[in-house]
Parts: structure tokens; sequence; C-alpha cells
């Protein structure tokens, strides 16, 4: 699921895989939701901290947004 159209559960853990080799297909299996950072046109990926703070940056984003709504 790209970041953007992700709707994610609550309570929230956050599973990082490798750049290379991504999540082991054993924890992967468990997990509930898999996003990805669209990245149009660009011929290398973020590193696994960069993504982490798009995610991070994104889930604050929009629990400060829905506090602001309820």
């Amino acid at each position: 699921t790209p970041l953007p159209e992700a709707d994610w559960p609550t309570p929230l853990g956050i599973v990082l895989g490798s750049e290379g080799g991504g999540i082991r297909p054993g924890l992967e299996k468990h997990l509930e939701l898999k996003l990805t950072l669209p990245m149009p046109g660009a011929p290398l990926s973020f590193n696994v901290a960069a993504a982490a703070g798009l995610i991070a940056y994104e889930i604050t984003r929009r629990r400060l947004r829905s506090d602001k709504i309820g």
C-alpha cells in the first residue's frame, strides 16, 4: 500500500526491513499492512532511516489532523 493511501490500525507497531533484503517472509506473513514509499521516476530508494522518518512524519501529521477534527 502506498504510504499516502494507507489506513493503519491502532495500536500500531512498525517493522522496518533492510534495504537489500526487506523483511523476512516468516515475519512478513504476520503483518497486517505493507507500506511502500512512492518515488516516481527515481532510480534509487530511500535508506531505512529516511523511510522511518517519512513514516513517522505521516503518522504524526494524520494524528494531529484527526485531533483537530475530532
